[in-house]
């Protein structure tokens, strides 16, 4: 059975972070959002199980199939996707602006291992959890969305674009995401996120929102390789 979700990775901050320590702010990193498969390293460490969401600063459970995820988002990066061709694992990762020429699904070599690899698209989004901005103690996530949750991507960037043509940030919307499990055309499984509902955030959230957004919009994204858990 193979991972088609994504784990999030992290990336540097490069610009002032308030914190309640002396901490510079190339010296923190933005935590994971990893949703976790049936293969994931969280299973077999006990940390979680099939369809929970999972934060990697702590590895607490904040979402699962039971409990949807309510986030506030804030940033958008669009990124290749390397998937092994041999065991359908994504192996790696560079900013789809880098290379706006590729053509997705094309089989290309790794650059670092030479592995063959298939392109594909996913989309990275830094994000805020909607319980923690509303908590007053709010810091960003990094969720991927590629593989069977693309769909979901896609819904919300409707929603968010159609906020947009009235003057709205993406952060004037609150999103709710569900847990499913699925199956592929082969009959694999997998769980996936799947949007259920939107609203206007809450004005209570909207300094921390506008305060994140525009922190990272100036930051610098360090490039990793992004290998699924």
């Amino acid at each position: 059975m193979t991972t088609e979700v994504a784990t999030t990775q992290t990336k540097a901050l490069t610009t002032p972070v308030h914190t309640s320590s002396d901490f510079e702010s190339d010296e923190l990193e933005i935590p994971r959002l990893s949703l976790v498969q049936d293969r994931s390293h969280a299973i077999k460490n006990g940390l979680a199980k099939e369809g929970d969401i999972i934060e990697t600063l702590e590895n607490k459970v904040v979402a699962s199939m039971d409990k949807p995820l309510f986030i506030i988002p804030l940033k958008k990066t669009r990124v290749w996707l390397f998937v092994s061709t041999k065991n359908n694992r994504q192996v790696g990762l560079v900013p789809f602006a880098a290379h706006p020429t590729w053509t997705a699904y094309s089989v290309v070599t790794h650059p670092e291992t030479g592995e063959e690899c298939t392109l594909k698209v996913g989309y990275d989004w830094d994000v805020l959890l909607y319980s923690e901005a509303k908590a007053g103690n709010a810091f960003p996530y990094r969720l991927r969305f590629k593989g069977m949750s693309l769909q979901a991507a896609k819904k919300m960037h409707t929603v968010i674009a159609k906020s947009s043509m009235h003057g709205g940030h993406c952060y004037n919307k609150t999103f709710k995401f569900g847990v499913i499990k699925e199956s592929d055309k082969n009959n694999n499984e997998y769980v996936k996120l799947v949007l259920l509902d939107s609203n206007d955030t809450e004005q209570a959230c909207l300094e921390a929102s506008a305060h994140w957004s525009n922190t990272l919009k100036s930051s610098t994204v360090v490039t990793d390789e992004g290998h699924d858990d």
